[in-house]
C-alpha cells in the first residue's frame, strides 16, 4: 500500500506541473476505475486509454496477477495502476486518499459469489456479495468525493459518477421475468438493487455531480459466462463503447436513473 500511494502521489505532482502550462480547452481529464484487472474494467481502461487529454487511474486487488493490464502499462504513459481491494475500507481510502481531480468515476468493481436462489441463498452469500458490490462501491465514492469536488470547482466540469449494476437488479426487470425468468443469483441481484437505490440517494445528495447506474449487457467475460455454463452474445468492445457514449451524452437532469448499454433508460 505505500508503494501505491507513493505511486498517486507521484502522479498527482507531474499533474499539477502538466495543468499549470495547460489551457481551459486541454485539461487532462483523470478516469479513475475499478475492477480492472480482467472483464468489462480492463476493457473500460483500453478504450479510455485511447482518448486525448485523459490520464486514467486504474484499480485491481492483486497487480502481481494483472497481468494483461501490466501489459497496457507499458504501452501507454497515461496509466497509472493502484491496488485496492474494494472488499476492504481501509484499502480503499488507504489507496485513494490523494487523488488528483476527477471527471469520471466508473464503480466497476463486482463479484457474482454464488447463483443461489432464494431457497438455498446463505447469509454468507449476502453479506460477501454486499461487501464487495455495495459497502464497495459506497466507500469509494465517499473516498473520490473530495476529488470529484474538485474537478468541478477548479475546472468547471460536471464529474459523473457510473456504477455498474446490472438489468438482474431490476426489480420490474425480475417481475416481468425479462431476465433468467426471474429466478436465481438471489444475492447478486438484491445487491444489484442496492447499488441502483446507492446510485438515486447520492444524485439527490450531491447536485453537482451525474450519478447513474449502468447495465452493461449480458457480456463475455468471465462472470457473464458463469463458469462455462452460458455463452453471452455481447462482447466487451461493444458494451464499454456504447457505456463511453452515454456516460459522454449524460444530462444533469438524467443523474440518479438507470441506463443500459445502448443508451436506453431501465425501470429500477
Amino acid at each position: 500500500r505505500r508503494g501505491t500511494s507513493a505511486i498517486l502521489h507521484l502522479f498527482i505532482h507531474i499533474h499539477s506541473i502538466q495543468t499549470t502550462t495547460m489551457s481551459a480547452s486541454s485539461i487532462i481529464r483523470n478516469v479513475l476505475i475499478t475492477g480492472s484487472s480482467r472483464g468489462l474494467g480492463l476493457e473500460f481502461v483500453s478504450q479510455y486509454v485511447h482518448e486525448p487529454n485523459t490520464h486514467v487511474i486504474a484499480t485491481a486487488r492483486n497487480l502481481s496477477k494483472a497481468t494483461a493490464l501490466q501489459q497496457l502499462k507499458t504501452k501507454h504513459s497515461n496509466l497509472t495502476l493502484v491496488e485496492v481491494d474494494v472488499s476492504s475500507p481501509e484499502s480503499i481510502r488507504t489507496a485513494l486518499k490523494s487523488l488528483p481531480p476527477l471527471s469520471l468515476l466508473i464503480n466497476n468493481a463486482g463479484i457474482a459469489h454464488t447463483y443461489n436462489g432464494i431457497s438455498n441463498a446463505t447469509a454468507d452469500d449476502l453479506s460477501i456479495t454486499f461487501n464487495t458490490n455495495v459497502a464497495g462501491t459506497l466507500i469509494t465514492i465517499q473516498a473520490a468525493l473530495p476529488a470529484l469536488e474538485q474537478a468541478h470547482k477548479e475546472h468547471g466540469i460536471r464529474p459523473v459518477v457510473a456504477n455498474i449494476s446490472s438489468s438482474m437488479g431490476s426489480i420490474q426487470g425480475v417481475l416481468k421475468r425479462e431476465v433468467l425468468d426471474g429466478k436465481g443469483a438471489a444475492a447478486y441481484r438484491i445487491s444489484k438493487t442496492a447499488v441502483n437505490m446507492l446510485t438515486a440517494i447520492a444524485a439527490q445528495e450531491h447536485t453537482d455531480i451525474t450519478f447513474v447506474s449502468l447495465n452493461p449487457g449480458w457480456v463475455d467475460t468471465d462472470m457473464g459466462r458463469g463458469g462455462g455454463v452460458f455463452s453471452p452474445p455481447l462482447k466487451p468492445a461493444e458494451s464499454i463503447s456504447g457505456m463511453r457514449a452515454v456516460i459522454d451524452k449524460l444530462k444533469p437532469e438524467q443523474s440518479g436513473h438507470f441506463f443500459n448499454y445502448d443508451g436506453t433508460q431501465l425501470s429500477f
